[in-house]
């Protein structure tokens, strides 16, 4: 789900895709154009190991009537 800003400076989501492998401790960068870098993280396998993801993904956010 993609993350926007609200202007009570809190955040909520606004839909979009998901990305192909669920992921936490992973990092979001917004660029100037307005697009946000999602860099690596890990996934929590069903037997509990953990995958450490080394992808790379750019998402346009949904644009909003703000």
């Amino acid at each position: 789900v993609i993350i926007s800003s609200n202007s009570q400076g809190g955040v909520s989501g606004i839909g979009g895709p998901q990305l192909s492998t669920p992921r936490y401790q992973h990092t979001c960068t917004a660029l100037p154009d307005g697009t946000v870098l999602v860099l690596g993280g890990l996934n929590q396998q069903a037997n509990g190991m953990k995958e450490i993801l080394q992808d790379a993904w750019i998402y346009q956010p949904v644009p909003t009537d703000d």
